[in-house]
């Protein structure tokens, strides 16, 4: 295994550091769906009550819900694209998150659920241990403990 990668992209460098960096940190929307799976979701930020908050752009109707900016040299206004893998995705009971979807998939794969999950128009991908589980058709809250925004 290599301690640093170098991904290209037609015939362009897209980002040099580890298997973590580029996992953990990709610089751009090709080395996030490079490497491993994520979802790809379009935002629109604005400022209110002092803080950052995003809606989907699909699905307006879902509550507005804040992101942190900082040390992404991101300005706090305009469109974005939310990157979040599977696994950050945490599903939690509806009441305990203002970010609701529906559970339209559900595939037991041994140590893990991987669940597909309606969010307004759009579908993510959720990976979550095989304790708690939730049935399609099933409304749950979503709650993200680690992303990425992209311009």
């Amino acid at each position: 295994m290599s301690d640093r990668i170098l991904l290209l992209h037609n015939a362009r460098v897209q980002q040099l550091g580890t298997p973590r960096d580029l996992y953990e940190r990709p610089e751009n929307q090709f080395v996030a769906d490079f490497i491993g799976l994520i979802n790809f979701l379009k935002i629109d930020v604005a400022d209110r009550d002092a803080r950052t908050m995003a809606t989907f752009t699909s699905s307006p109707e879902t509550p507005p819900f804040e992101v942190n900016l900082e040390n992404t040299g991101k300005s706090s206004e305009g469109g974005f694209v939310f990157a979040v893998r599977p696994e950050n995705v945490k599903l939690v009971p509806p009441d305990s998150s203002s970010i609701r979807g529906k559970v339209t998939k559900k595939v037991y794969l041994g140590n893990i659920l991987d669940y597909r999950v309606a969010l307004g128009k759009e579908e993510i991908r959720v990976e979550a241990s095989s304790g708690e589980e939730f049935q399609p058709g099933q409304t749950v809250g979503l709650r993200f403990e680690s992303y990425v925004l992209f311009n």
